[in-house]
């Protein structure tokens, strides 16, 4: 597989790497298995959070004797910091969940409003740097949803790499991209299937290819980070990496025009929306609900997801409408009522 350098900060990864996300939400046995098989794969670069439930853990006994060999990213939510010694307690954390003494990259994570960009650069960047001084941290990065706060980060000139959205459905990042090719700040691209929603049942290895060569092609991209949480779903992006090939002329066009069929207000499986106060699985239902939507001709795909549904223990009819997701959602989901629609669609 292809490989990039990350900015300017020395590091180099295959073009697709490891989105830790996906790992939390199956059973323990089956993400440290799907963690294991990405090293196998080749997978060079492992993303991870301490905001992602148990994923730290499951990476590190994943990788095992191999976590040395790879670049590893975690990252820090600076809405749970109150002073610089809670930035450290995290980081602490962190290296211990993963089974390291160090990290090759520490993001400072959603930096979406103002308040987060203030706790980040007041609080946990001085802790950052602080722990880089000592050999603990590789490089500081950060990641948003917003381009107008991504923009406000990056002009700071405290980050050499951002972790950002960016998609065929989602492209909204695209000057901030060039911003940081302007001034070699390592890009790795979250979402890069817009939370599988650019995934076609009847075309899964080639629908994945085309998402994944569509960011590979702008020259800022270092990589793509793809959420896996199977063995089957690591191996179909590596393979899909391998593949990807430059984009011929017209591709680009027609693979936006696909994408802006979808609209935008659908789920991109990021579960910051979490947790839910009735305990609902909101991302797992909007999303089952918004493939049957798009692939509805699907009869399998369809029963399927009816039948996912239907064995939740908590499913889209019990929201009680308290709508503390709706400000978590960074994309402006409508989730309640999306909810109510799924549990129409799914439940019936």
């Amino acid at each position: 597989m292809n490989e990039r350098h990350i900015g300017r900060t020395g590091l180099v990864t295959p073009v697709v790497a490891f989105g830790g996300i996906p790992v939390n939400r199956v059973s323990e046995a089956q993400g440290i298995a799907t963690v294991r098989r990405c090293r196998e794969l080749g997978y060079r670069l492992y993303d991870t959070s301490r905001t992602y439930g148990d994923s730290e853990r499951r990476v590190g006994l994943g990788l095992g004797e191999a976590r040395g060999q790879v670049v590893l990213s975690t990252k820090l939510g600076p809405w749970k910091v109150e002073t610089e010694a809670d930035a450290d307690r995290f980081l602490q954390e962190s290296l211990a969940a993963l089974g390291v003494d160090r990290v090759d990259i520490y993001m400072l994570k959603n930096l979406d409003h103002a308040e987060n960009l203030r706790r980040a650069l007041e609080l946990a960047l001085p802790a950052a740097q602080r722990a880089q001084r000592q050999g603990l941290i590789g490089h500081i990065g950060m990641t948003s949803h917003v381009p107008e706060f991504a923009r406000q980060a990056l002009l700071s000139g405290e980050f050499g790499v951002a972790l950002l959205p960016y998609s065929i459905a989602n492209r909204g990042h695209g000057p901030v991209l060039e911003l940081c090719r302007e001034r070699g700040i390592g890009v790795l691209v979250m979402k890069p299937l817009a939370g599988g929603a650019l995934v076609e049942p009847e075309r899964e290895q080639g629908s994945i290819r085309d998402a994944l060569r569509f960011c590979l092609d702008h020259p800022a991209v270092s990589a793509v980070v793809v959420g896996v949480g199977s063995e089957h779903e690591a191996e179909v992006a590596w393979e899909a990496g391998e593949q990807a090939s430059p984009l011929a002329p017209g591709e680009r066009e027609r693979l936006i025009a696909a994408a802006e069929s979808m609209g935008t207000d659908y789920c991109r499986g990021c579960d910051y929306c979490q947790p839910c106060t009735a305990g609902i699985q909101i991302g797992t239902i909007l999303q089952l609900a918004d493939r049957v939507r798009r692939f509805g001709t699907d009869v399998a795909l369809r029963d399927a997801s009816r039948d996912h549904y239907r064995g939740l223990e908590v499913d889209g009819g019990d929201c009680e409408d308290c709508r503390q997701c709706l400000d978590r959602c960074p994309f402006g989901v409508a989730i309640p009522e999306r909810l109510a629609q799924a549990h129409e669609l799914l439940g019936g």
